[in-house]
């Protein structure tokens, strides 16, 4: 009943945001820097973190949100963490406002003005 992996991925990948009606979900970093940030629905930045070894090496995001996590270095290596089981496509909503991963020049737009504001917060 509790989702732990470990997860590897490279800089220049894109998740969409997405939430998870019914779970929290913690990152624990273990190599590499990563953007974490939280929005409201309508798709405005809530919260930022950038999370690192030697910064900030652990952050967690509340059930209900829309939320995405970005590499910032080459590659990012993180311990996630979540109540289970993994249900695929039924267990998370990706935000309708969000660009899409087959987009790649509104992707790099998107990455590069979400990793600026990560100085803001």
């Amino acid at each position: 009943q509790f989702h732990e992996m470990i997860i590897f991925q490279h800089g220049n990948l894109y998740y969409p945001p997405k939430k998870h009606l019914l779970k929290d979900k913690s990152f624990h970093m273990l190599d590499g820097e990563m953007g974490v940030f939280v929005f409201t629905d309508n798709g405005e930045v809530m919260d930022a973190a950038k999370l690192s070894l030697s910064n900030r090496p652990i952050y967690r995001v509340g059930r209900d949100l829309f939320h995405t996590d970005i590499p910032v270095s080459e590659y990012v290596i993180h311990h996630e963490s979540t109540l289970g089981p993994f249900l695929g496509e039924k267990d998370r909503i990706f935000a309708p406002w969000s660009t899409k991963p087959s987009n790649k020049e509104e992707f790099l737009a998107f990455r590069e003005k979400m990793i600026t504001q990560l100085e803001e917060f």
